[in-house]
């Protein structure tokens, strides 16, 4: 039997040498320093190295589009307490906790991989269950975006019915892992929970909770879930410099990206650099109305996660990532039984303060 799993294993690494996607021969790499032209065995020692960088080498003209300065309105104050409270007792930990372990029993899921590719396809699965076992849910749908690359991003949308129902209020993860440590990332074990399944699942889990409550919004709502975030922000970057080409108009985008392992004391932990001050005062009072925990403030370098890019494509991003010293990310024992998911539904409360904030926001 021993033998016989080892050839199966063989067998899988030729059939995945054999459908293995080629990176382009260069690459357009920004990071603080400024552009540059490197081989993907250059970028991949930088990114093993957590050098912030973005990959421009699969954008139109290596560039991202810019929108109009003139953003939608947003709130100035929280003024849906009693809403959102509501869909706060509606979290399940339940959920979140099978969630996660399902999505993180995935080999690994780098953005060329097979596995990759598969799990982008369990998530569109779990939105389009929420969405049917959801009657009260009008207006929802879930959809692919293919990339260059094998893996698609995965985009699940609640279309606003007021007036203002063309502009766009995002929330976003990434659901790519990586196992920087070893050699054919392709083939190797990166299960990815805390980074970044946890996000994944803080976005999912939102859904799930609106999609219950059948609660509507003014403005249309997104839930994104990006491909290849770990090579350089990839998925987002082709999205967001979608939108701006097509001058959608984008209230805000809160970013999710590990927040699933609290330091001491447990705080959500704001990005203050490569995002929207605006955004991120309105997020502050979020914390204050609707999580239990405080928070604190740092800066996170030069495309540091998905939020970077909308903030490159000059729309107003927020970003909050968990402020314990995790050291597991990009290998192969980034594991649930590290993580504490009492913290995450903090994440999940912010989450729908967010929406419901912003997305009831103006006439209906």
């Amino acid at each position: 039997r021993a033998v016989a799993l080892v050839l199966l294993f063989l067998c899988f690494v030729v059939f995945c040498q054999a459908h293995r996607f080629e990176p382009v021969e260069k690459h357009v790499i920004d990071t603080q320093e400024g552009q540059q032209v490197l081989s993907w065995d250059e970028v991949r020692d930088m990114l093993r190295n957590n050098v912030g960088l973005m990959d421009r080498s699969y954008l139109p003209d290596f560039n991202m589009h810019k929108i109009p300065t003139l953003q939608p309105s947003l709130p100035e104050n929280c003024t849906r307490q009693k809403l959102v409270d509501s869909l706060i007792d509606l979290l399940d930990i339940n959920f979140v906790d099978q969630s996660l372990a399902e999505f993180s029993q995935f080999w690994n899921r780098f953005y060329t991989s097979q596995f990759g590719v598969k799990s982008a396809e369990w998530v569109q699965s779990q939105y389009l269950k929420m969405i049917s076992e959801s009657p009260g849910l009008s207006g929802a749908s879930v959809r692919f975006v293919n990339h260059t690359w094998p893996q698609p991003s995965v985009i699940a949308t609640i279309e606003g019915i007021g007036n203002n129902k063309d502009e766009v209020v995002i929330i976003g993860a990434h659901l790519d892992s990586v196992n920087w440590d070893a050699q054919n990332q392709d083939i190797s074990r990166a299960p990815g929970a805390c980074d970044d399944g946890s996000g994944t699942v803080t976005v999912m889990e939102v859904f799930r909770v609106i999609a219950e409550s059948g609660v509507t919004f003014n403005r249309t709502i997104e839930f994104h879930h990006y491909a290849a975030e770990e090579v350089g922000l990839l998925g987002s970057q082709d999205i967001a410099n979608q939108y701006a080409e097509q001058q959608k108009r984008v209230a805000g985008y809160l970013n999710f990206d590990m927040d699933a392992y609290p330091g001491d004391p447990a705080l959500f932990n704001i990005i203050t650099d490569y995002t929207d001050d605006t955004l991120n005062a309105l997020f502050m009072q979020l914390i204050e109305n609707y999580a239990t925990i405080g928070y604190t403030t740092s800066d996170c370098g030069y495309g540091c996660s998905d939020h970077a890019s909308w903030n490159q494509a000059a729309y107003r991003a927020s970003f909050a990532i968990e402020n314990g010293p995790y050291t597991e990310a990009h290998g192969p024992d980034d594991k649930l039984e590290y993580l504490f998911l009492p913290y995450l539904l903090e994440y999940c409360r912010v989450a729908l303060g967010f929406l419901v904030e912003i997305g009831t926001w103006g006439e209906q």
